[in-house]
């Protein structure tokens, strides 16, 4: 009785949050569970929505991160399977093309509000921290197809990651500049797809995972937001340019029209590799050039209107 009732607990999915907030408290970071923000629903109506997880690090100088995290727990009969990504990939290619931007570029993955502070954000370091993939699933050890956990988790850290960024451009004067980054944390076992597994009869040939892929602490996963995100995050970012009048303070506005396509890199992060995990993000954010004084910066963009 005690054994089925914890396996019970266990998918309920508040075991694996509590974990998670143990694991970074003690490694540092400030935790909030089951943060609220607001977002138009399927029916176009404002409502309230929930991120599982916020968790904030800043250090005694210029870097400061928050942490947008979804929990996603599975019994031991299923495992996430990643393809691998490259810059060929067509909507990775579009996507690119469309906004003219690099896609590799740490300014992609620590995305800073409500302006950038990095001085060379360019620099494509950050996503060299782990290995890149694209398009995950839900597998059964027995092969076949579960219900998608990995596009639900990133759908709705997808739907939150603006609403709750534009916060940050209300009283700008009062806020800190920060990094935000989406997160997944899972107990799945992870795998990415071999690079050289490019024929269906080889993978078809795999008896298990570890076969036809490699097992991952964690990865970071490329997001191509779909038309009806970008909608949403548009109307978003013009209420705040109009409420917020942010004329005087182009860059900051600049900062703000970039969310407009955000987040394009997600962090999927296996729960026994979360401690070394944020702390590898962490200190390679802290290792990046940054301006380091903020409030001479905004005094400065109000002041010249650049």
């Amino acid at each position: 009785m005690t054994k089925k009732w914890g396996e019970s607990f266990l998918k309920s999915g508040l075991p694996l949050e509590h974990c998670a907030v143990v694991t970074l408290n003690s490694a540092g970071w400030e935790c909030a569970p089951h943060q609220e923000y607001k977002r138009p629903n399927r029916e176009g109506e404002l409502a309230w929505f929930e991120i599982d997880l916020c968790a904030a690090k800043s250090n005694d100088f210029e870097s400061h991160i928050e942490l947008l995290i979804e929990c996603k727990y599975h019994d031991k009969s299923r495992f996430w399977f990643f393809l691998p990504w490259s810059s060929s990939d067509f909507m990775a290619e579009y996507h690119a093309t469309e906004a003219g931007e690099n896609l590799m570029a740490n300014s992609r993955v620590f995305n800073y509000c409500p302006f950038e502070v990095l001085v060379e954000p360019d620099l494509d370091s950050a996503l060299k921290l782990a290995p890149m993939s694209r398009w995950g699933a839900v597998v059964s050890h027995s092969g076949q197809k579960e219900e998608n956990a990995i596009e639900k988790a990133i759908r709705q850290l997808a739907g939150a990651f603006v609403p709750y960024a534009t916060e940050r451009f209300y009283s700008l004067n009062n806020i800190t500049p920060t990094a935000l980054l989406p997160m997944i944390v899972t107990n799945a076992d992870i795998y990415r797809l071999r690079e050289d597994m490019s024929s269906l009869p080889s993978i078809a040939r795999a008896s298990s995972p570890d076969e036809a892929a490699k097992k991952l602490d964690w990865t970071w996963c490329y997001f191509s937001p779909r038309a009806e995100l970008l909608m949403q995050n548009n109307a978003l970012v013009h209420e705040i340019e109009e409420r917020a009048n942010l004329q005087p303070l182009k860059k900051v506005t600049s900062q703000l029209v970039n969310l407009w396509t955000a987040p394009s890199w997600f962090a999927v992060v296996n729960i026994n590799a979360l401690s070394t995990t944020v702390t590898t993000l962490f200190n390679h954010l802290c290792s990046l050039k940054k301006n380091s004084s903020y409030l001479e910066v905004i005094d400065e963009h109000r002041n010249r209107g650049d």
